[in-house]
């Protein structure tokens, strides 16, 4: 069985890549408006931008992957099923408090904002040049915009298809609608690197996403008109049509957010009223928890109670990584510490890199765990797979919904706290996602 790269985050390698390379880029765009939006020097850019045969390498897809034996719930999963106590009733887990945490990339891992970015083309693997004519006629655009794109001007015939090179106004000022109908078709193609793997919000964080990043009114509305809805996620992938219109400074705030992490920290809340016990026998592996309790009646007997750092019953292995960075390959080493790799090392004293091969770690779940219907609790390992059976994604449960994740085997990717239902988000995209639950079997 192979295993897909995770879909929000290939962008993020296909741009190291692209920045490491020279390639023969046609002009940078120029738009004919004017306004407060200084014409930014641009950047390459985070999205790829339909670099071709150069992007294939980062998108290994399998159409052939083997159904999984169970079949995994739908991603339209109950809280209770997550392991979220229904009002009322008693959390094993205990009590948390939620501090949100916009956990920066370092400065020099992010990509150099001075690069010029590409203008948008768009490929159609098709013979058929009314094939794609017809898509923009039955596009809700103007006919002003339905003209521009079906000029032969702006068309390049391939062996296996065709370019079409839309002017920036028109990307721009398209409609929603429009935008959601052709971006989705060109989705299909791994060549539309923007469009197979754009940045994606949940709807109700996309203003909460670029909260404190000084980007202003005017970049805001215009990011607004830029995003569209697909497998209900908010999407961005034209950094294009930004860079033309952002000043240098603000497009360099823009990629500096897009590449952040949103996480958070989380603390157990402990008090007079706390079932230590319960706390106990939930959080407990290996001792460590035990090994806490006298700290725990502490905090218990405190006026008020006390809080402490959901690291603190976390394994070793997690505990060194959260909220860190993997270091960065040397020379051409690949970058491998992946979602799987992570998950599968979650309760391990010391890494074991044969979870590296995808094999290996079907081979380890099919021994050594058991897929399960009850909720999830401590250390169940969470698979979020396509229809197909194929694995996209791979983390490790903590408590109320919390995972411990990494979202990609670059090492431009932290090891963060995340909502399952966030990440579930992240990785829909087109189809379906549907959730397995594997737990260790006891020895």
């Amino acid at each position: 069985m192979q295993f897909i790269v995770e879909p929000r985050r290939c962008q993020k390698a296909v741009l190291k890549y692209m920045l490491s390379k020279k390639s023969d880029m046609r002009p940078t765009m120029k738009f004919d408006i004017s306004g407060r939006f200084a014409p930014g020097r641009g950047i390459f850019f985070l999205l790829g931008m339909a670099f071709l045969g150069t992007v294939q390498a980062f998108l290994p897809v399998s159409h052939n992957a083997p159904q999984s034996e169970a079949r995994a719930t739908e991603s339209k999963i109950q809280r209770s099923d997550l392991g979220m106590a229904l009002p009322g009733l008693p959390k094993p887990w205990g009590d948390f408090e939620y501090t949100k945490l916009p956990l920066e990339e370092p400065h020099k891992r992010l990509p150099d904002t001075a690069q010029p970015l590409e203008a948008p083309r768009w490929f159609f693997q098709t013979d058929s040049r009314e094939q794609v004519v017809n898509l923009f006629n039955t596009s809700p655009l103007t006919e002003d915009q339905k003209q521009s794109l079906i000029d032969e001007r702006c068309w390049q015939r391939l062996s296996n298809g065709f370019y079409v090179f839309p002017p920036p106004q028109v990307v721009l000022e398209m409609s929603r609608a429009a935008r959601e109908r052709i971006y989705s078709i060109l989705a299909n193609e791994p060549a539309n690197s923007a469009q197979c793997h754009p940045f994606r919000f949940r709807p109700e964080s996309f203003e909460e996403w670029f909260a404190g990043t000084g980007l202003g009114f005017e970049q805001l509305e215009l990011l607004r008109k830029l995003i569209y809805s697909q497998g209900g996620s908010l999407c961005f992938c034209d950094g294009a049509i930004a860079q033309g219109l952002f000043s240098t400074n603000d497009f360099k705030r823009l990629v500096k957010s897009l590449y952040g992490e949103r996480t958070f920290l989380m603390k157990l809340r402990v008090t007079p009223r706390t079932d230590i016990d319960s706390l106990v026998q939930y959080w407990d592996h290996g001792g460590r928890a035990e090994a806490l309790r006298p700290f725990l009646e502490s905090l218990a007997q405190l006026p008020g109670g006390g809080s402490i750092n959901i690291s603190l019953l976390l394994p070793p292995f997690a505990r060194a990584r959260l909220y860190t960075y993997a270091e960065a390959p040397s020379g051409d080493a690949p970058a491998a510490e992946n979602c799987f790799w992570t998950a599968m090392n979650f309760f391990k004293e010391k890494p074991d890199n044969r979870f590296l091969n995808p094999e290996y770690v079907q081979l380890v779940l099919a021994s050594d765990y058991e897929q399960i219907s009850a909720p999830p609790g401590f250390g169940d390992l969470i698979s979020l797979q396509g229809d197909d059976g194929m694995p996209i994604h791979m983390c490790a449960y903590l408590a109320d919904e919390v995972v411990f994740t990494k979202n990609g085997r670059d090492y431009i990717e932290p090891w963060v706290l995340m909502k399952l239902p966030d990440v579930i988000a992240s990785y829909k995209a087109k189809a379906p996602i549907h959730v397995a639950i594997y737990r260790a079997r006891k020895v």
